[in-house]
């Protein structure tokens, strides 16, 4: 599906598709950042118990940013953590986007490990 490039007042919604998948989650567990949260605020979904969506909202005049990174991280009932990022160039470029998942450490089967990123809207 196309939706439009990430540009001056663009809002963009994301969702985080978790790995594994069919582990409970909280969304008082999960917490969505940019690399530029003055431009560029990541919004939590507050409809969404499991903290897996999110908007961006691209200011209305065009700023000095040539790259966003949108990061997604998670803390398990354990404390061990998950953090997945995804990169895009501003304004939207044909290069790829860059996407990083930043594993837990921990093997227990009950933790979410990380996942990948993808627009939705």
């Amino acid at each position: 599906m196309l939706f439009p490039s990430l540009g001056p007042g663009v809002t963009a919604k994301y969702r985080l598709i978790p790995e594994p998948r069919g582990i409970k989650m909280q969304a008082a567990q999960a917490e969505w950042q940019t690399s530029d949260e003055v431009n560029f605020p990541a919004i939590q979904d507050p409809s969404d118990p499991t903290g897996c969506t999110a908007s961006v909202t691209c200011p209305p005049e065009p700023t000095a940013t040539s790259s966003l990174t949108l990061m997604w991280l998670y803390v398990n009932d354990d404390g061990a953590p998950a953090r997945v990022w995804k990169q895009y160039n501003l304004p939207a470029t044909d290069e790829p986007e860059i996407e990083s998942v930043e594993s837990t450490t921990a093997t227990d089967a009950t933790n979410i490990a990380g996942g990948r990123i993808e627009r939705i809207a």
